[in-house]
């Protein structure tokens, strides 16, 4: 069983990060019960995570940031509420673009944009 997508969501809902024993009760609650030592192990092991006075973070995607300020950049900039994902990454270097799974999902973790048919984005007030 993966469970980075569970530490993941976890840490996501808790911006302050949690302990290692937080995360094992959280995820006890879920009815994921992780062997012993896994859990430390994959937050260890991960890029994905950070710890900072033995509490667990997420990294920031510096992909992810650069995205959504590039969209909040164009929606200033033209002020349209609707617009090609591709027209508001234009400006972005090469490895700052991201595929279109990584658009999904860096569009799902916000409220502030969505993605519609046809590579457009909505920006929502």
């Amino acid at each position: 069983m993966n469970l980075e997508p569970q530490i993941l969501h976890l840490l996501h809902s808790r911006p302050a990060g949690l302990t290692i024993g937080e995360l094992e009760a959280a995820m006890r609650q879920q009815s994921h019960v992780p062997n012993p030592g896994s859990l430390e192990c994959i937050l260890r092991l991960s890029a994905k995570f950070s710890c900072k006075a033995d509490r667990w973070l997420r990294k920031a995607d510096s992909k992810a940031e650069a995205v959504i300020a590039a969209f909040e950049r164009h929606v200033q900039t033209t002020g349209r509420h609707l617009f090609k994902a591709e027209t508001a990454l234009a400006g972005l270097p090469v490895e700052s673009k991201p595929t279109e799974e990584e658009l999904v999902s860096i569009l799902s973790e916000t409220k502030s944009f969505e993605a519609l048919r046809n590579g457009m984005i909505q920006y929502k007030t």
